[in-house]
């Protein structure tokens, strides 16, 4: 009987330390969902002082298209950051991937993929070479990826030298659709993909790094 009140009288305590203990460990994400709700909050309300209305469907589905190659380039530099460096030639790998897609995809099904495969081929090639030259290499990450900004951007005037090109409709449509804000959804699935790789080994593996190389 002892025992057991002093299990019951514990459970409370026990709740309140892995609460804390959780809110400590998602701090970051905490903040930025609430700078998030709170930039909405003030943009809803700005919209609504200047044109008497909330924002529709449209203004949503412009936001979130837009948002969308962000979110994708900011899961990769996190990673980077996370264990502990960085990457300035993002910039570059979206300006040839660019490039390569505006250039070369046509709106035939097999073109799409192919371009698609060879674009992302691109991208883990140049993160390999960053990362091969750092780690191997003994180089700075910030002098590397200037470096490979530098060469990217090149690379990608000389593929497009001036602006023109297209993307097929129907794969813009499919990751940035016009008729209503649904890409929301691929960053809904970033988010699961992301709160399950923090819980496997390779994830904890890379806030390790970072917490000590």
């Amino acid at each position: 009987m002892i025992a057991a009140d002093a299990m019951r009288e514990a459970a409370p305590a026990q709740r309140t330390r892995r609460l804390q203990y959780g809110f400590a460990q998602n701090v970051p994400l905490i903040l930025a969902f609430t700078i998030l709700v709170a930039l909405t909050a003030l943009y809803m309300a700005l919209f609504h002082g200047q044109l008497g209305r909330f924002p529709g469907v449209f203004e949503w589905t412009s936001i979130v298209n837009t948002a969308v190659p962000t979110v994708l380039v900011a899961v990769g530099q996190s990673i980077v950051v996370i264990s502990r460096g960085i990457d300035l030639s993002l910039g570059g790998v979206i300006d040839v991937s660019n490039s390569l897609a505006a250039v070369h995809m046509h709106s035939g099904l097999g073109s799409m993929v192919a371009w698609t495969v060879i674009v992302l081929l691109f991208g883990a090639l140049s993160g390999a070479v960053n990362g091969v030259l750092i780690a191997y290499g003994r180089l700075q990450p910030i002098l590397v990826t200037l470096a490979t900004l530098a060469i990217l951007q090149g690379l990608a005037i000389k593929i497009l030298p001036e602006p023109g090109g297209s993307i097929p409709t129907g794969y813009s449509n499919a990751l940035a659709n016009v008729d209503g804000p649904w890409s929301i959804l691929y960053v809904f699935a970033i988010a699961a993909l992301w709160l399950v790789l923090r819980r496997t080994a390779t994830g904890v593996r890379i806030f390790a790094i970072g917490n000590d190389e």
